[in-house]
């Protein structure tokens, strides 16, 4: 690869699909640059000049499936998309400075995907690490630094306890509901009976979970209208949370059950008008089996819980089968799945 040292003023570099194998620490000498695309090449890392690119925006990585790991990114960059990176491994340092607006996809990472499981249920469980310390595994540093890099929540306390507005997504092959949901049901549908003295100013959000078979795959390109989804409709049937799609990332049809995790801490004004009881409904075709579900709102009060549902412990151990995360905070959102 020539070097770039002379294209001092550009702001949109693509070179895709080019095999290349190694990318020239010349890079970070292209101080204008805002999109860079390196798609479809072979390379197993970046250059750690990477970070002077003060200026980029979007760094594009496509189908790299050779990249093992990424380098510390660039101060300003909003747009990181590296869907399909399958040796993906190890996700940039744990002191990268996020900006308010920031989207990070990494679809179709399976190694990246089990790590996160693995670390989470070994690692993230145990008291705080010395990261410096040299007992301290490889993998175990890079999987925290990952997770402290979603900021993502450890406990429900952290979703619904802040002026955050947090939509969380997590979908893994499992059957158990945790208990920390109160109101569970087989099948796909119930009631859920509202307290006495509902309050909508001291309503946090809510929590449900889902477990279900697939009897075919519902991947990105499907129809809207095709796609199983869940809603929240109040006693008299006007809508209270809208028709949220269910999409899985694999194309593997495994007959192991899947459980949908999904918590949110926004509400919308709708909830106003909530009284007596809400509806919670999953709907979907013969394509899905629906074995139960379970739905909590969350209150003022259950923030004071001592028992606190740990998101970490929840997470699956590694599998072969894979699952998804999605996290939206505020005007960020991270999507990782294998």
């Amino acid at each position: 690869m020539p070097s770039l040292a002379h294209l001092l003023y550009l702001r949109k570099l693509k070179l895709c699909y080019c095999n290349i194998v190694e990318v020239p620490d010349s890079i970070g000498g292209l101080s204008c640059l805002k999109y860079l695309y390196l798609d479809g090449n072979n390379f197993t890392s970046l250059p750690g000049s990477l970070s002077q690119l003060y200026h980029l925006h979007k760094l594009q990585l496509f189908g790299c499936k050779k990249l093992e790991m990424l380098p510390e990114l660039p101060p300003n960059l909003n747009i990181l998309f590296a869907p399909y990176c399958t040796s993906l491994y190890q996700h940039p340092p744990s002191d990268f400075n996020i900006q308010s607006s920031f989207a990070m996809f990494f679809k179709g990472c399976p190694k990246s995907f089990r790590n996160v499981s693995i670390e989470s249920a070994v690692c993230m469980c145990q008291p705080p690490l010395d990261l410096n310390s040299s007992i301290t595994s490889h993998s175990c540093r890079n999987q925290i630094s990952f997770l402290q890099f979603m900021e993502f929540p450890s406990n429900i306390r952290e979703i619904f306890g802040g002026q955050d507005i947090y939509h969380l997504d997590i979908k893994y092959h499992g059957n158990r509901i945790p208990q920390w949901f109160t109101d569970t049901r087989m099948g796909n549908h119930f009631q859920y009976d509202l307290p006495p003295n509902f309050c909508y100013n001291k309503l946090r959000g809510f929590g449900f979970c889902v477990v279900l078979t697939l009897k075919k795959y519902f991947h990105d390109h499907f129809k809207y209208n095709n796609i199983p989804n869940y809603h929240v409709d109040n006693f008299d049937g006007t809508s209270l949370v809208d028709h949220y799609p269910f999409v899985y990332p694999s194309t593997e049809i495994s007959k192991s059950n899947i459980i949908w995790f999904c918590f949110q801490s926004w509400i919308s004004s709708g909830w106003h008008e909530a009284k007596n009881f809400v509806t919670f409904s999953f709907e979907h075709g013969d394509d899905v089996e629906v074995k139960e579900c379970g739905f909590r709102l969350v209150f003022d009060e259950d923030i004071e819980e001592k028992t606190n549902f740990s998101l970490i412990q929840e997470l699956p151990t590694p599998t072969q089968k894979g699952g998804a995360i999605e996290m939206w905070r505020n005007n960020r959102r991270f999507y990782l799945s294998s």
